[in-house]
């Protein structure tokens, strides 16, 4: 071997050697930052929020930092009642001109959200204007239709709605009845009557038996003076059944009664309770009548088919107590006490399902959340 090669292979085998010893002591580099954003998301999947806002907030303080980790921030930070701060979040990712489309709907979706939260209803209807704009589907159509209801602009909300109703398979005649007929009632508080009587009429023309819209119109034409024609809308509301609102049915009694038809309105209920015969609202009234008429036994077998239907009906309870009081039948009325006891509820109340939002008749649709479908009986 020549001195040459030797000393090449002296020097190469001295190279492995270092390269070993490299590998033995470990790589004496400084560590990678850690990727907070991964993190964060780590922290969201296993609901340790305390964790995720911390890990976020460390992303957002790169200037790499992902658009997605500002709308995640923004939104945890609304979650936990700052809203003021999540607004200032998303409104920073207003002047980045690198979002996408998906992100810069995921920003107005994040600034309307932040904008209610904070009473700003003008500026959560600008949002998703600008929302709608980009992208025309049901979700954004019925939110924008709910914002334009909030803000007095009957027309364009019906007319919103409408389309919302061409693309959700959700959304049909009855829900869009239901719909007008809140749209009305927000003409009424603000006192303008012929928008609201055109609403219902609308509202009507989608549904023939929206409840609410029969409520109102016939509200509107009893102070009008129509007697005729709030006859027409309450009879159809109390023959519609369970949906009647509270009062219904003296309102339909005081009615026959200034045209001079009170006899008549035995057979209204008559029929009524032939078709339907655990309506309760119709046995309370049919019995009210009876008792005003000294027809005691009349009056007891309807109230007794009222607790069968609903054992914790106020109304059938404190009739029937009165009745039986009257007669002297305290052991019968002992025994209705206690069994009213265990079974004392609420009664005549709707509740919507998604914000608790009570109404006493049912709605079909909530102003307070834009939930669609009938709320639940309080419970």
């Amino acid at each position: 071997m020549d001195a040459s090669s030797f000393l090449f292979g002296t020097g190469l085998i001295a190279s492995a050697g270092v390269v070993l010893y490299a590998v033995s002591r470990g790589d004496s580099r400084p560590a990678a930052s850690p990727d907070h954003y991964r993190v964060a998301i780590g922290h969201l999947g296993a609901n340790d929020l305390d964790a995720a806002l911390e890990s976020l907030r460390r992303t957002v303080q790169s200037p790499h930092a992902p658009p997605d980790a500002y709308i995640k921030l923004g939104n945890l930070l609304r979650a936990r009642g700052d809203a003021p701060a999540a607004l200032q979040v998303h409104r920073s990712l207003t002047v980045r001109r690198d979002l996408n489309p998906h992100e810069r709907e995921a920003t107005l979706r994040a600034l309307a959200d932040d904008h209610r939260a904070l009473g700003q209803h003008a500026e959560t209807l600008a949002a998703l204007q600008q929302l709608a704009a980009m992208r025309r589907d049901a979700d954004v159509l019925t939110e924008l239709a709910r914002e334009l209801l909030l803000q007095d602009q009957y027309d364009e909300a019906a007319t919103t709605i409408r389309e919302a109703a061409r693309v959700a398979t959700g959304i049909g005649r009855s829900e869009i009845a239901a719909f007008l007929a809140a749209a009305a009632a927000q003409c009424l508080r603000q006192g303008q009557a012929p928008d609201a009587k055109r609403l219902l009429q609308q509202s009507l023309k989608e549904d023939d038996a929206c409840p609410r819209a029969l409520a109102q119109l016939g509200d509107i034409a009893m102070a009008e003076g129509d007697h005729e024609s709030a006859l027409y809308y309450w009879q159809k509301l109390v023959f519609a059944g369970t949906s009647a609102s509270a009062g219904a049915h003296e309102k339909l009694e005081r009615v026959y009664f200034e045209l001079g038809k009170f006899s008549d309105i035995e057979r209204v209920y008559a029929q009524i309770l032939e078709s339907r015969p655990r309506d309760l609202e119709t046995l309370h009234a049919a019995a009210r009548i009876a008792l005003k008429k000294g027809e005691a036994e009349d009056a007891e077998r309807l109230l007794r088919r009222a607790l069968d239907a609903n054992p914790a009906s106020h109304t059938a309870f404190y009739l029937l107590a009165g009745l039986w009081l009257d007669e002297g039948k305290t052991r019968d009325l002992r025994e209705l006490l206690a069994e009213h006891a265990a079974q004392d509820k609420p009664e005549n109340a709707f509740v919507c399902p998604q914000c608790g939002q009570q109404a006493d008749i049912q709605p079909g649709y909530c102003i307070g959340c834009g939930h669609f479908g009938e709320y639940r009986a309080a419970s």
